[in-house]
């Protein structure tokens, strides 16, 4: 079965993404997602056309981005979330990002509005307010983030973070 990635990135794990039949039953189709470190999967949607987001974390340099995106680039830090939407075939990715700062940040969840647009949640050790955009509110040093993306991944629409911090 052909995927976007069908071989093990490296490190001790890679993300993993399958596809069943209805009854559970027979696997369509399957593939890694990763880098050469640790890749983590944590929360997927469907679009309309059912064609998949999947969000993370990753300590990988080289993780599978794809071009015009809001991230190209590993930020640093022990990790960076990832937001990577994926055709509903298995065979293409339509576009990848990192999604990051120079701290600690993993992606946890992530749904869509009724445009098919990312928002992601997510965890951050990011201390300063450089991070956060087109907010109204926000609470700098905390530990949460919020943020909304197009839905090519190619910019931006919003990030604050929110929380104790601790």
């Amino acid at each position: 079965i052909s995927s976007f990635q069908p071989s093990f990135g490296g490190g001790a794990l890679d993300g993993c993404i399958f596809k069943l039949d209805n009854s559970l039953q027979n696997l369509i189709w399957s593939s890694y997602l990763g880098g050469e470190e640790h890749d983590a999967i944590y929360s997927i949607a469907l679009d309309d056309s059912l064609n998949i987001f999947a969000s993370g974390g990753t300590n990988s340099t080289i993780f599978p981005t794809t071009n015009n995106v809001y991230q190209n680039n590993f930020q640093g830090g022990r990790s960076d979330g990832f937001i990577t939407h994926i055709s509903n075939t298995g065979q293409q990715l339509a576009s990848s990002s990192y999604y990051g700062s120079i701290d600690y940040d993993q992606i946890f969840f992530v749904d869509l509005d009724k445009n098919n647009n990312p928002y992601l949640f997510g965890q951050t050790e990011i201390q300063d307010s450089s991070f956060i955009e087109n907010a109204l509110w926000s609470n700098p040093g905390s530990g949460q983030f919020v943020s909304k993306l197009q839905n090519n991944l190619s910019n931006r629409y919003y990030f604050t973070v929110f929380g104790s911090g601790n």
